[in-house]
């Protein structure tokens, strides 16, 4: 196992595609170089009328480098993530800036073909370190404001 730079940070963002309300919904993972996390959730489409919903959690020394190490496995930090070809318009995405070694890498929302799987794994890997109460707490309220939503329009 890889062990993971004292620098080693994350910052991970998810959309649902351009949907009307109450559809669309966004999330961001920011791990902290020492493993603070947070998770910060947008039931709707971003205004000064949505605030986001905030959680709090840390991540154990091992499991920063468990993630380190699947992103090493997955060749984030040593070969060209760039993106080539035509890339498509619309849809919801997904996107990650690592810090790592004082240096900066990052997939992005349309990683080149051979790269998807890969950038799926790390993907997976990073959300799993999130609580699993925290997301079972997020999604509830995500329901309820749906929920609500609809109930109102």
């Amino acid at each position: 196992m890889s062990a993971a730079p004292a620098d080693f940070g994350v910052l991970y963002r998810w959309s649902a595609g351009p949907l009307p309300p109450p559809g669309y919904w966004e999330y961001t993972i920011e791990i902290e170089p020492g493993g603070a996390g947070r998770v910060s959730v947008l039931r709707d489409y971003p205004s000064w009328k949505v605030r986001a919903w905030k959680e709090k959690f840390t991540v154990h020394p091992l499991h920063l480098d468990w993630l380190y190490g699947i992103m090493t496995e997955n060749h984030l930090f040593d070969s060209d993530w760039s993106v080539r070809g035509e890339i498509s318009v619309g849809g919801g995405g997904e996107s990650m800036r690592v810090h790592a070694n004082g240096r900066d890498f990052s997939i992005s929302p349309h990683p080149a073909e051979r790269w998807r799987g890969a950038a799926a794994k790390i993907y997976d890997s990073l959300r799993a370190l999130v609580p699993a109460e925290m997301w079972a707490s997020l999604t509830a309220r995500r329901e309820k404001y749906v929920r609500r939503y609809r109930a109102s329009h």
